[in-house]
């Protein structure tokens, strides 16, 4: 590695730093890192018997446990994991593009991973393993490819080590394995750089399936009740706009909804022109088989595309077509796709002409840099407390404030955080005939149902569940989570009140009705 490649890769990593530590500790923890915190004083086997039921690998809470053994249990100790690995995800990005194509290659997509709003959002949560799950995965990778040209055992076992890390962390990791596989048989007519034995290949993912089949099926066993298959509440189906959303949170989307129209035009176009660039990337991947100094850049294209076709697009397509319920979750669940795509975009960039060239590299520079400014300053967690501070400054002793069940987690944060002087849960009648899972009321886990009984019956007795038709106020405040799925019982609200005012609080909208 050259000089100034280093010097180059060490201010990336330094920026990466930056944005992913600055503020880290002041920011308003989120309730469910504050579950993170308690579940990991839990024993393992307490871990596994609450987890495996509610379809999770309990990997991730297992490793807490004993991290917050060593360093605590404050803020900074629980989100610190997941920004180490955030920031040794910028590294390897740099070493597979290095790889896979050459060192400047490796240097754009390690920049534009290091200030991904979506990336450095994630880096800094300690509710889920998706940062570690996108270290593990690019590690995956980079074994898989060493172990294909020099073919050792020692190479193999770090694959087979680090999948499996990636796949027992989360079941959305699925898809890594077969992307894996499907390029290993697209590439055996092909003999990749001449070393495929499948006499070591086969019981290599012979092992993997033993160990890691068996653990799989106890997170879809439970799917499968009185019959049937129990819908996933919070999986949808997909629309077109589905997928387009997931590759503007790769590379452009930011997590501020505070911008006027014209910078979130700005950063639609920008979202665009990435995607093109990434078209152009693999066109080019593509082309490159045919040209004597290709260096197997074919192969590495078959490599870039199944990793962005398997778990984004297989999915969207199934669903859309064929299915009633989503396959393609939450962007967070394919972030460890999001490597691939930068790697195709900074492939796509270098591969244009010079004007070109040099006009994508400085959007991609300058847009980073303007927008750096986001990934420092927006709340990256519910703001509860601001919220519930705004609410008693302004609440009159004739209002209610009110949220709706929709049978998941983000209730609790109202739950528990809740310090306003009233107190109502309330759910759509026309909701629940659509889709009467809504109904149910999400109780904490834990981990007998004796436990359980007591903790709903608690939680029912510290509010009041009222149905919408039914709710009778001067005035109310209403704190909306998700205002897609709020909507209808938004619509309702304006028929019967008046809305006098709305605020914005990062992810909740807080409106505030009187009649």
């Amino acid at each position: 590695m050259q000089i100034k490649t280093r010097i180059i890769l060490i201010l990336i990593l330094l920026i990466g730093v930056f944005l992913r530590l600055y503020h880290l500790d002041n920011e308003v923890f989120h309730i469910a890192e504050e579950f993170t915190e308690s579940i990991s004083s839990y024993s393992v086997s307490q871990l596994v018997k609450t987890w495996l039921p509610e379809g999770h690998f309990p990997t991730y809470y297992i490793m807490m446990h004993y991290w917050t053994k060593l360093f605590g249990t404050g803020k900074f100790a629980v989100q610190l994991p997941s920004l180490l690995f955030g920031v040794m995800s910028i590294y390897l990005v740099f070493l597979l593009g290095r790889r896979l194509f050459n060192e400047k290659t490796g240097l754009l997509a390690s920049f534009i991973c290091a200030l991904s709003t979506i990336n450095i959002y994630y880096s800094c949560w300690a509710k889920k393993p998706y940062s570690m799950l996108s270290f593990f995965v690019l590690v995956s990778f980079i074994f898989l490819l060493k172990a294909l040209t020099k073919n050792t055992w020692l190479l193999w076992w770090g694959y087979i080590s680090s999948i499996l890390c990636a796949l027992l962390l989360s079941g959305s990791a699925f898809p890594v394995l077969i992307c894996q596989i499907l390029f290993i048989i697209l590439l055996l007519h092909k003999r990749y750089k001449g070393a495929i034995d499948v006499k070591k290949i086969v019981p290599v993912f012979s092992l993997i399936a033993v160990v890691y089949l068996p653990l799989l099926l106890t997170l879809i066993i439970p799917l499968f009740r009185d019959g049937r298959i129990w819908p996933i509440e919070w999986l949808h189906r997909p629309s077109f706009r589905t997928l387009i959303e997931v590759f503007n949170f790769f590379g452009a989307k930011t997590y501020n909804n505070l911008y006027g129209p014209i910078v979130n035009s700005i950063i639609d176009i920008y979202g665009l022109v990435l995607f093109l660039l990434c078209l152009i990337g693999i066109s080019v991947t593509f082309k490159g088989d045919r040209e004597k100094d290709a260096s197997h850049t074919y192969a590495n294209g078959i490599l870039l595309s199944l990793w962005l076709i398997v778990p984004i697009f297989l999915p969207f397509i199934f669903s859309y077509l064929f299915a009633s319920q989503g396959l393609l979750g939450p962007v967070r669940f394919v972030l460890y796709a999001s490597p691939a795509y930068y790697l195709l975009v900074a492939k796509g960039a270098l591969s244009l002409k010079k004007m070109a060239r040099l006009g994508s590299i400085a959007a991609i520079v300058v847009y980073g840099i303007v927008f750096a400014n986001d990934c420092i300053y927006v709340d990256k967690n519910t703001p509860w407390p601001k919220i519930y501070a705004y609410i008693e400054q302004n609440i009159e002793t004739d209002e209610e404030t009110v949220f709706s069940f929709h049978g998941n987690l983000r209730n609790l944060g109202v739950i528990f955080h809740y310090l306003g002087p009233s107190f109502t849960g309330v759910w759509s009648s026309k909701l629940l005939k659509k889709t009467p899972e809504y109904k149910k009321v999400l109780i904490p886990m834990v981990n007998t149902p004796e436990e359980q009984k007591q903790v709903k019956n608690d939680l029912l007795k510290s509010i009041k569940i009222t149905e919408l038709d039914r709710l009778d106020y001067d005035g109310l405040w209403f704190i909306s989570y998700d205002t897609v799925l709020d909507l209808e019982m938004i619509n309702l609200f304006k028929k019967r009140y008046h809305l006098v005012g709305k605020k914005i609080f990062y992810n909740v909208m807080l409106y505030h009705f009187k009649k």
